[in-house]
């Protein structure tokens, strides 16, 4: 057996319980009673498979949703549907590190919840601590924290509820939006043996992602543990369109 045609296997499989998942949550009638996410928040994910020439439809068709359904802020559905699309999205083009390269490319100036945080924030500690209040209207499902200690602190997030379908890709994500985050408010240096990230799908980040240190957990939480002497640093984007500059791409 060749390498591509294993390859394609594995993909198929993944594919196949993806599916078998999502199509579970949709049958059952006691979404109203879990917790919930809303469903515009895969929209960066969704862009970033057309940017690349991909089709969003055959998975969107896979879960019963229409692409119009993205675009509602109120429309809720379980995490389950949402994990499950996002890992469906990134077997379609094949890419290992799909939440990473939605993390790196997304539009900032074009995310409204950041947007207006960047506006408003000049340290990094209120920009972290207005980003976890954004959040929360988005999603029942988790729980998002900032940890501050005397030395290290952490940005967490607890995932108490079990899926079928792994928050791979969303992890991957997180880590590059925060590293990007981090940024736009560092003082000129950037020191990656700082930063170490807790995940249980390290293989969701591509190797040596800019220097930072990856360490395997158990599913349930995702941190990313940094200097606490970073919550003082200002923003250093002197223009707002600074922040839609590319960052440094490892893959």
């Amino acid at each position: 057996l060749s390498s591509s045609s294993a390859a394609s296997d594995v993909y198929k499989r993944q594919e196949e319980k993806a599916i078998t998942e999502m199509r579970k949550v949709n049958e059952s009638q006691d979404t109203a009673s879990s917790a919930l996410v809303r469903l515009i928040s895969v929209e960066p994910f969704l862009a970033h498979v057309k940017t690349r020439g991909g089709s969003v439809v055959p998975s969107l068709r896979r879960l019963g949703i229409d692409e119009a359904d993205i675009a509602d802020p109120a429309r809720l559905v379980h995490p389950e549907v949402v994990y499950g699309l996002i890992n469906d999205l990134a077997l379609s083009i094949h890419d290992p590190y799909f939440g990473v390269h939605v993390g790196e490319a997304i539009d900032f100036q074009a995310w409204p919840m950041w947007a207006s945080i960047y506006r408003r924030e000049s340290h990094l500690f209120a920009a972290l601590t207005q980003g976890i209040q954004a959040m929360s209207p988005l999603q029942t499902s988790v729980e998002n924290r900032l940890e501050v200690c005397t030395g290290v602190s952490i940005t967490r997030i607890l995932r108490p509820l079990k899926t079928g379908n792994a928050p791979i890709h969303s992890d991957g994500f997180s880590v590059a939006t925060h590293l990007r985050l981090f940024d736009q408010f560092e003082d000129g240096r950037w020191e990656p043996n700082a930063v170490t990230v807790q995940t249980a799908y390290p293989e969701a980040i591509p190797p040596n992602y800019r220097g930072i240190r990856i360490e395997r957990v158990e599913p349930g939480s995702h941190s990313i543990h940094f200097p606490t002497s970073w919550l003082l640093r200002p923003l250093v984007a002197v223009s707002y369109t600074h922040l839609t500059l590319p960052t440094k791409r490892i893959v």
